[in-house]
């Protein structure tokens, strides 16, 4: 990330990131759809499905030929139950089973 992005990145001194380790009182999901990504860094990537590489990321609601999810009346957005779970347990084990709260979901 920062190779890339790095100017574009807040920088902190030793004492600012010292104040920041395990000052989180909770975290907050916010969480609409689910879709396929793929690193376009270390991949090559094709810009002809349902959106552009923006970054270098091409995302897609599609993998081979499937859909992810039923789709919605928004563009780009699918119903994906699992979706919810994955985030849930990936946050679960990344941030050590922190308080978590849904503060948003659904279209």
């Amino acid at each position: 990330m920062r190779r890339y992005h790095g100017s574009e990145l807040p920088k902190f001194s030793s004492e600012e990131k010292e104040l920041l380790k395990g000052s989180i009182d909770f975290i907050g999901i916010n969480h609409y759809s689910a879709i396929y990504a793929k690193d376009c860094l270390h991949s090559s990537c094709s810009q002809d499905a349902d959106r552009a590489v923006r970054g270098f990321v091409y995302l897609t609601g599609e993998r081979d030929g499937v859909s992810i999810g039923e789709p919605t009346a928004m563009p780009r957005f699918y119903v994906v139950p699992r979706g919810m779970e994955e985030i849930v347990d990936y946050v679960k084990k990344r941030y050590h089973n922190k308080p978590m709260f849904v503060t948003e979901n659904g279209e």
